[in-house]
């Protein structure tokens, strides 16, 4: 099943508004492309040159990100 554009922004707004302690929500491809946000944006974002990211896909494991500025919520986040 693909899932993107506005269904899939609309289901992460949906879960976004359910959870405390998180500020955004986001699918990212394998190439680290950003698919779909809880918080939209105009500008289209990549993951692929964020060290958690690319460690993540190397790994094919759970990584826990590192304090950085968010791109689209544009607030220090950790990841």
């Amino acid at each position: 099943v693909q899932m993107g554009g506005e269904p899939c922004s609309a289901f992460l707004r949906s879960l976004l508004a359910k959870t405390e302690g998180y500020s955004n929500f986001g699918l990212v491809r394998s190439n680290g492309d950003i698919v779909c946000s809880a918080v939209g944006s105009d500008v289209n974002y990549s993951m692929r040159d964020r060290a958690d990211f690319r460690r993540a896909v190397i790994e094919r494991d759970f990584v826990v990100g590192n304090f950085v500025m968010g791109r689209i919520i544009k607030q220090p986040t950790v990841r």
